[in-house]
């Protein structure tokens, strides 16, 4: 980036040019021109980026913007990102959580509205935190239902085969167990054929 002046260095400008796109951005978004905003403050960071000094204020600025043009995905990487920078983020933690309420998500958007409130209490958000935190007890009752639900499907899956296994192995034991007494039985029946059989000679001998 070439400076203004010779007292200006190239990080001296690029600051600059942040600040001017910001500007621009936030006159844009006055208007209602969300897309010119979106651009504004993309050229801003871009701006930033170059003297490695990212703002989470402006990272924040843009998710609602995001936000606004019905891009809460979006809007949600915009604030993880200026989170990390600065997790006591007012902005970035409002936004995120009215993303997630937008796309579902109740109970990390209670969480993010409630962290938000915590640092910096806004009047005009209680309304909308009362509703979420609400959704959010609603969806941790029903994920709770429907984890006892899973529990005891496996258990029944479980009894189901540990039985199976049992009868199996019950059947078993019974085969094992019956099979040689039936066939031990008959030598002894055999046996008895010679005795009748020896008696002949001697009625022979008579006549």
């Amino acid at each position: 980036m070439i400076p203004k002046n010779a007292d200006e260095t190239p990080e001296d400008a690029d600051w600059s040019i942040a600040g001017e796109k910001k500007s621009q951005a936030s006159a844009a978004a006055s208007e209602g021109n969300y897309d010119d905003a979106l651009k504004f403050y993309g050229e801003a960071l871009e701006a930033e980026a170059v003297t490695a000094s990212l703002s989470a204020t402006t990272l924040a600025k843009r998710a609602d913007i995001l936000l606004k043009l019905d891009r809460p995905a979006a809007a949600v990487h915009d604030c993880d990102a200026a989170l990390i920078i600065n997790p006591d983020s007012v902005r970035a933690l409002k936004t995120r959580g009215k993303a997630n309420r937008r796309l579902g998500y109740w109970t990390k958007a209670n969480l993010d509205l409630a962290a938000a409130q915590n640092i910096d209490y806004d009047p005009d958000l209680a309304e909308l935190c009362s509703l979420v935190k609400d959704k959010a007890a609603s969806e941790l009752a029903k994920e709770r239902d429907a984890e006892r639900k899973k529990e005891l499907e496996e258990r029944k899956k479980k009894a189901a085969e540990e039985h199976r296994k049992k009868m199996q192995q019950e059947e078993a034991e019974r085969a094992a167990s019956s099979g040689p007494g039936m066939g031990g039985g008959m030598p002894g029946m055999g046996g008895g054929m010679p005795g009748m059989g020896g008696g002949m000679p001697g009625m022979g001998g008579g006549m």
